[in-house]
């Protein structure tokens, strides 16, 4: 009843049904009052609460004539810009609801809540400055909420505090478990008790010194045992040796998520086998050698409902089988069934060499794996999203094609985005990919489209978008007809671009074209077939010294919209009258080395000297960049929209 009451007096604020006043302390109903009645009596008001009115960050400080409200229920702080809450508010004995969500600079609490007896809730979310708990917390038997505690010890808070508090529901972060050196303490926290909480993080400290002891901390853990209805559990900076037999049992069938991060001793899993969990993240852990969801021979695996893996920063981690996860279809809320994503990320684990992972992965990331050589003999027929990043050493992705001949599987990789691999020499990707993005692969020797089911006849290719940046090696490329957009920059060995078509089948789908910064292209990719290609409306080309100067001719895409070209090598100045399409207005010239001094519309131009550059007479927005030479632009200026200078720079 109290948290339906809460929802609907946030649904009428939230509609204007109350209004915040101009005084200090006041909340006010609509339009019912004189929004010039601000001394009325608090008192009249105690059912309203006015914690709205002070959730804005231009508060900073609380006066302590707050502690005069003594029938005030609702306290709301959130998201201000307080340092402390006065110890004035610790003597509001009727209050019911202190929240200071979203305080980031709050530091202080009152010391002591003995007297706050009818205190349900007091939220502390997202407080990183604070971390102190308040003595008498431990006595407020009616709390429901209590977001997070700071272990102290001695004299101060101590988890045996939480005994008492059984009323507790939704998330609870206990820090400072370090502290706890008596297992009969943890004990005495009776988390099994607190049958509300579905979410619960552990944290210890990061600094793992002579003062740890591994054994009493997993005594400790192995005594914090909650209530088999969790549904999140986050272990932090743990220092024992292994995790406790409960991460085992059976009936925590609600557990869906798991972090495990920083427990720096621990080496493998094999306590761990919640049936239900969906969601794992395992980080920081570097002395981790094995990790397996492989149950023996059985064909479930232990994580049989698990959607989502991230591995990172465990370096030692060598042993890797990610394997038999069943495709889960479930209900989304009609009879329609949907497939539940299902992704594995592993970063920064220096010593796995090589990864097969379940033929049920949709989404596969692998980050900074330095030692990684080989990635999937065989990519699974379920996967549509792979991105590798930074395997420096890795030379092999997907031994096996997706279709040889021996099977008719259907792929569905739709994006593949390779990045910084710097042994990689070739990849042979699928004509299922509709987005390919090749980065900083130095020693990328060959690129090539592997024709594959796609599920149906038509074989060609789908690719709808290519980007390939820093391949120094790539010689040449050819790329899919009916790809949309297209990017070639750095790479500086290309000496040919080339699209698989014919003047009866152009590449009718492409928008973009990029050319950028390649040394050695000597030739223009369908230079004969630009004036037919109708939907390319944005091209760049620059940079390229080598292209054959018969570029440009003269020949344009007739629906083109925006050109950024110069740097080439037919200076600008030689350009002449280029029959540009009526379409283009928008232009980015690079003059480095143009010879060009000025600039005219075509039809303005009282001389046709070589250093003049001609304008189309359609443009509206033009920028150029590095023209050392040039003299004046005023009448070309006049005649522009949208005119940027940057004569000094490329």
């Amino acid at each position: 009843m109290e948290s339906l009451g809460r929802k609907r007096f946030e649904e009428l604020t939230s509609r204007s049904f109350f209004q915040h006043s101009t005084g200090e302390f006041y909340f006010m109903l609509d339009d019912k009052m004189d929004e010039n009645d601000g001394n009325y009596d608090f008192e009249k008001f105690r059912h309203f609460s006015f914690g709205q009115s002070l959730t804005n960050g231009s508060i900073t400080n609380v006066p302590k004539s707050i502690g005069d409200l003594k029938h005030l229920r609702y306290l709301n702080f959130s998201g201000t810009r307080i340092k402390q809450v006065p110890k004035e508010v610790s003597e509001l004995y009727n209050l019911q609801s202190l929240l200071v969500r979203d305080c980031e600079q709050l530091v202080r609490l009152p010391t002591c809540f003995d007297k706050l007896t009818n205190l349900r809730h007091l939220d502390l979310s997202n407080t990183p400055s604070l971390n102190n708990t308040p003595l008498g917390i431990g006595r407020l038997k009616s709390l429901q909420t209590l977001s997070k505690v700071h272990i102290k010890g001695g004299n101060g808070f101590n988890v045996s505090d939480l005994k008492d508090l059984s009323y507790l529901e939704g998330h609870l972060s206990i820090k400072g478990l370090y502290k706890v050196i008596h297992t009969q303490q943890a004990t005495d926290a009776d988390l099994k008790g607190k049958k509300g909480l579905v979410s619960l993080d552990m944290e210890w400290s990061d600094v793992f010194n002579d003062s740890r002891n591994s054994e009493v901390e997993y005594e400790v853990i192995q005594s914090l045992r909650t209530d088999n209805r969790l549904k999140k559990l986050k272990i932090i900076c743990y220092g024992g040796m292994k995790f406790p037999s409960w991460f085992g049992d059976t009936s925590f069938d609600k557990l869906t998520e798991l972090s495990l991060k920083g427990c720096i001793n621990c080496t493998d899993n094999d306590n761990i086998s919640f049936s239900s969990l969906e969601y794992l993240k395992i980080s920081d852990m570097p002395r981790l050698e094995k990790w397996s969801n492989c149950d023996g021979g059985k064909t479930t695996g232990l994580f049989p409902h698990l959607r989502e893996i991230y591995i990172e920063g465990c370096p030692k981690l060598v042993e890797l089988s990610i394997r038999l996860i069943p495709s889960v279809e479930v209900n989304v809320g009609s009879s329609n069934k949907k497939s539940v994503k299902r992704k594995v990320t592993i970063s920064d684990c220096d010593s796995v060499e090589s990864f097969n992972c379940s033929n049920t992965v949709e989404k596969l990331n692998i980050e900074r794996c330095s030692s990684m050589t080989t990635l999937q003999q065989e990519i699974p027929s379920s996967l549509k999203s792979l991105k590798v990043e930074e395997c420096i050493k890795l030379v092999l992705i997907g031994e096996k094609d997706f279709n040889d001949g021996s099977s008719n599987t259907e792929s569905v990789l739709r994006k593949v985005i390779l990045e910084e691999c710097e042994s990689l020499e070739s990849y042979n990707c699928p004509n299922s990919v509709k987005y390919l993005e090749i980065r900083g692969c130095s020693l990328m020797k060959s690129l090539t489209m592997q024709e594959v089911n796609i599920g149906s006849n038509n074989m060609k290719a789908v690719t709808r978008e290519v980007c390939i940046h820093d391949c120094n090696s790539l010689e040449c490329y050819n790329c899919p007809n009916n790809v949309e957009k297209v990017e070639i920059v750095s790479c500086d060995s290309m000496t040919s671009l080339t699209f698989s078509t014919t003047e009866l089948e152009l590449p009718s789908s492409l928008k973009f074209l990029v050319v950028w910064s390649c040394k050695s292209l000597n030739s223009f990719p369908l230079l004969e077939l630009l004036q037919n290609i109708t939907s390319l409306e944005e091209m760049w080309i620059a940079d390229c010294p080598s292209l054959d100067d018969s570029f440009p001719c003269g020949l344009w895409p007739p629906n083109l919209r925006e050109l950024r070209i110069g740097m080439l090598k037919k200076p600008l100045s030689e350009f002449g009258l280029q029959n540009y399409p009526t379409s283009l207005v928008e232009l980015i010239l690079l003059g480095e080395d143009s010879g060009v001094t000025s600039f005219a519309m075509v039809g303005d131009a009282t001389t046709t000297t070589s250093t003049y550059f001609l304008l189309p007479s359609s443009l509206t927005s033009l920028t150029i960049r590095g023209f050392k030479d040039v003299e004046s632009i005023t009448g070309v200026v006049l005649r522009l929209t949208f005119v940027i200078l940057l004569l000094q720079t490329v």
